[in-house]
């Protein structure tokens, strides 16, 4: 070994070979390396948590506008509701078709799809349930968006029509229904010959179950759309048939006060106390003493809508 001497000191300067200088700087480049490659491994990245696949991730982020996408709003969906619900194979590849048909618009399809499998089971089972979730959101555009098919009728105005005249033509409909769908306001009544109404003909019943805590909403002996209900725990209607008056206890707005027990409407039955109303709960299935049957508020504005005076209600354990 030689050595180097530095004349501003006293001590020599030890010179490492060349050869051993170069294999230590090869070994600091490898360390240096392998070093950033753990710091990048540990890392969390922006696009997901370690071990989670970009493709993972993307389906995480489908369907919500904040990227999140919880179980519970998936099974929220009448898709999902079907999906998750004891279905057979047959019966899972009908669920399919229902929701293929709802994906593309096409609700008349859709309702077609449904109602085959509602007919499969029980009414007022959990399978049954879940398989008229997407019968009701295809029943309730076909009705609102005016879709053709044969429960819309246009009708051409003529001499001597009015609203009332034209509501109860096709079953007595509901003169809120018929006024909505045709762009009306709330309170007109002012149509001209030749105007193009349409009438949605249906021949309406609901039936209440208060064991399954569900309301089921008929047109003729075809399910229409099924509520889900919460029944007071004191005031609890006894079962029978029931009607709801054309005009008196039908009151919009009953209990609109955020306080009060039934919601933003009230449907009275006749000669009963009892009747359907809203509720300011999300979930009107909760414990509740005041009121009769209740919906979420949502759910009572659009029965209310297309439900007409003179409808029967028949309640069942």
């Amino acid at each position: 070994m030689g050595f180097d001497y530095n004349f501003d000191r006293d001590e020599p300067k030890v010179l490492i070979p060349v050869a051993n200088r170069r294999r230590r700087w090869v070994f600091t480049v490898i360390f240096a390396a392998l070093l950033i490659m753990l710091l990048m491994l540990l890392r969390p990245g922006d696009e997901g948590s370690a071990g989670e696949t970009p493709q993972q991730n993307d389906q995480t982020q489908a369907g919500t506008p904040g990227g999140e996408n919880t179980s519970a709003e998936s099974a929220a969906t009448p898709g999902a509701a079907a999906a998750e619900a004891n279905f057979n194979d047959e019966q899972k590849a009908l669920a399919a078709r229902v929701a293929n048909a709802l994906a593309k618009s096409d609700f008349v399809a859709a309702r077609q799809h449904a109602l085959a499998l509602v007919k499969q089971f029980s009414p007022f089972t959990p399978e049954w349930a879940a398989a008229a979730a997407p019968l009701g959101e295809a029943d309730i555009a076909i009705m609102m968006q005016r879709i053709p098919c044969d429960k819309n009728t246009v009708h051409t105005v003529k001499s001597g029509d009015t609203l009332k005249g034209i509501a109860n033509r096709y079953n007595d409909m509901s003169m809120f229904l018929l006024r909505k769908v045709n762009g009306l306001e709330e309170n007109d009544d002012h149509i001209s010959i030749g105007d193009k109404l349409t009438a949605y003909n249906a021949k309406w019943r609901i039936e209440i179950s208060l064991k399954s805590r569900l309301l089921a909403v008929y047109d003729g002996d075809e399910l229409f759309k099924v509520y889900k209900i919460g029944v007071s725990s004191t005031h609890a209607p006894r079962t029978g048939e029931y009607l709801l008056p054309f005009s008196k206890k039908r009151k919009i707005g009953s209990g609109g006060e955020r306080s009060g027990p039934y919601g933003t409407h009230f449907m009275g039955f006749k000669n009963s106390d009892a009747g359907i109303h809203g509720c300011w709960a999300a979930d009107p299935q909760d414990e509740f003493r005041e009121g009769s049957i209740r919906l979420a508020n949502p759910d009572i504005e659009e029965l209310y809508l297309y439900i007409p005076g003179g409808t029967k209600v028949k309640i069942i354990d």
